[in-house]
């Protein structure tokens, strides 16, 4: 394959997703319209085959690890076991179900099972951004939504090896067998990626040599994902499913939150790539061919998933309208769906016709939705208000309901502090702020000064505040109070000007090492600026004193208390760290 010939293709892709996206965003529409539409577009005139393939399985590799990146097994374990027994359940029904249906219009159980595996997935980025629009993430069915959704992300991992071992005529014994392989393969990857996340990533990126070299962590993600996908292709199993596994493991570090940041600028390159690729597995011929024939797979394909997650939610103890909203939600195809269904057809799995009618029902599933999460809570309304359930069962249900969003309200009352340092400094003002009831956010880029916060019991991150994606995932936009603790005058001065960017409401406490500088963080934006110099200046005089009239400052202190520390004019008095 000519490397040129390669970049060429890839460039006009490019360049045409870069054209088709800002009319879809002129036109009010999402710019993954446009993307896609490019790879329509692009596909009749790319070089050759085996280059659509490769960008294609490039654009799912890279898009793979971001979201990988993204995934948190901590978020997992705070939703309990509600998202393992819903995610378990919405899997595996979901899976039996196109299973059956595919066997009985003729398919053989092995296209089945990888019909009904894709069938069975979710898209956990398209799902969270139309809960995030609508400000329902917090609601019941937008945080069980989001369960099933991290647990179907994990589930991708055995469903992928499973898929890639059932390829050829083999037996039931040499599928075990195959599969097994699979599996340790899979397992001897996980550990060695584990091994250079675990030693390697903190000795290579840590402290004043992270600092002091910003491009390192987007290079080091990047050859982590290339490397991780190279990797899986050279032992056998799927390049987009090493590329995943390598992001989950990366986004577990302690520098998960800074690599998110600096890889965030990427991210639109992998999404274009992704898009436009799967742009170019869109068969246009077949889809104007046998138009009722699509449209008939994404009715029984959204409304199919709808009703099993409605009534797995009903089984296991929701109320109809939550457990009808949060099918709705999940009744699209996810972005693995188009791994497995490669792997399918790489694999002669799946038929040609059955392929690109996958991925037509895939690509229209995404795109509506959107309108499916408004749809879903009002069809579940309608629903319960036919029911007419018994008058003490209804209140019951409708106080449990109204309690819980109490204490989601009181959750989302309690104060945000942001502390940007942890040194002495902000130590004290983070104990401060813990002992007035705040939820406490910790950012510096010293390791051992995060892992310190976190066992002291504070949400902590290694990341660099200067970075906006750093401060938007520390929760900044929802900060009453923000503390700059930082000893170097132009850092603090540049996150000051950053945090009255992304949250113009927060008020912010400001350090200042010495008296010149005050002034420019308080043009900054800095509300209260601490002057070390003035604060120790006042403890130096307050110690003088008392050595020098012990008498007249005993009686000062018995009468009036504590002197405070002397600060500038303006300024409240602090801890100078």
């Amino acid at each position: 394959m000519d490397i040129w010939a390669t970049l060429g293709d890839m460039m006009l892709l490019l360049a045409t997703a870069m054209v088709f996206g800002a009319v879809a965003e002129r036109l009010r529409q999402s710019a993954v319209i446009g993307y896609i539409i490019a790879g329509v577009v692009i596909a009749p005139i790319i070089s050759s085959d085996d280059t659509l393939q490769a960008i294609a399985q490039l654009g799912i590799s890279l898009l793979l690890f971001s979201v990988g990146l993204e995934f948190s097994f901590a978020k997992l374990r705070r939703f309990g076991a509600g998202p393992w027994i819903l995610g378990g359940l919405q899997v595996a029904v979901t899976l039996v179900a196109i299973m059956a249906a595919g066997v009985g219009l003729g398919m053989t159980i092995k296209g089945a099972f990888v019909v009904g595996a894709a069938v069975s997935l979710s898209s956990t980025a398209v799902v969270l951004r139309a809960l995030q629009d609508r400000a329902e993430v917090d609601t019941l069915h937008g945080r069980r939504a989001l369960g099933v959704l991290l647990f179907q992300d994990l589930a991708v991992i055995p469903l992928v090896l499973i898929v890639s071992s059932l390829g050829g005529d083999k037996s039931s014994l040499q599928i075990s067998v195959e599969m097994l392989q699979q599996f340790g393969v899979a397992i001897g990857l996980f550990a060695g990626f584990y091994a250079v996340n675990r030693f390697v990533l903190p000795v290579f990126l840590a402290g004043r040599f992270l600092s002091k070299n910003r491009e390192l962590p987007i290079l080091f993600a990047v050859v982590i994902a290339l490397a991780a996908s190279w990797s899986a292709q050279k032992l056998g199993i799927s390049s987009a499913l090493g590329a995943f596994v390598a992001g989950i493991l990366l986004g577990e570090s302690r520098l998960a939150t800074q690599i998110r940041a600096d890889v965030s600028a990427l991210r639109t390159l992998f999404v274009t790539l992704f898009f436009s690729g799967i742009g170019m597995l869109l068969n246009v011929p077949f889809v104007l061919e046998h138009p009722l024939r699509v449209l008939a797979a994404i009715a029984a394909v959204v409304f199919g998933k709808a009703v099993l997650m409605s009534a797995i939610g009903v089984l296991t103890g929701q109320r109809p309208r939550h457990a009808i909203a949060l099918g709705f939600t999940v009744s699209q195809i996810g972005v693995f769906s188009f791994v497995l269904l490669n792997i399918g057809l790489r694999e002669s799995l799946l038929a040609q016709s059955t392929f690109d009618l996958m991925v037509a029902v895939t690509i229209a599933t995404i795109f509506v939705t959107p309108y499916l999460v408004i749809l879903g809570p009002q069809i579940g309304q309608w629903v319960e208000r036919k029911l007419r359930k018994p008058t003490m069962q209804r209140v019951r249900e409708e106080q449990e309901e109204h309690e819980d969003e109490a204490e989601r309200e009181k959750q989302r009352q309690r104060p945000a502090v942001v502390v940007m340092g942890f040194g002495p400094a902000g130590r004290a003002a983070a104990e401060q702020a813990k002992h007035d009831d705040c939820a406490v956010t910790v950012l510096d880029l010293n390791q051992l000064a995060v892992i310190e916060a976190r066992q002291m019991g504070y949400e902590a991150y290694v990341g660099d505040v200067n970075a906006p994606q750093v401060l938007e995932f520390a929760g900044l936009d929802k900060a009453q109070a923000v503390v700059v603790t930082l000893p170097d005058v132009g850092a603090a001065e540049a996150v000051v000007r950053q945090v009255r960017a992304l949250n113009p409401s927060a008020h912010i406490i400001a350090r200042s090492r010495y008296h010149r500088w005050a002034p420019h963080l308080e043009h900054a934006g800095a509300h209260a600026v601490v002057d070390e110099e003035i604060s120790v200046g006042g403890r130096l005089a307050d110690e003088l004193s008392r050595l020098l009239h012990p008498r007249m400052t005993e009686d000062a202190r018995d009468e009036h208390g504590q002197p405070h520390d002397a600060t500038t004019p303006g300024r409240p008095a602090g801890d100078a760290g």
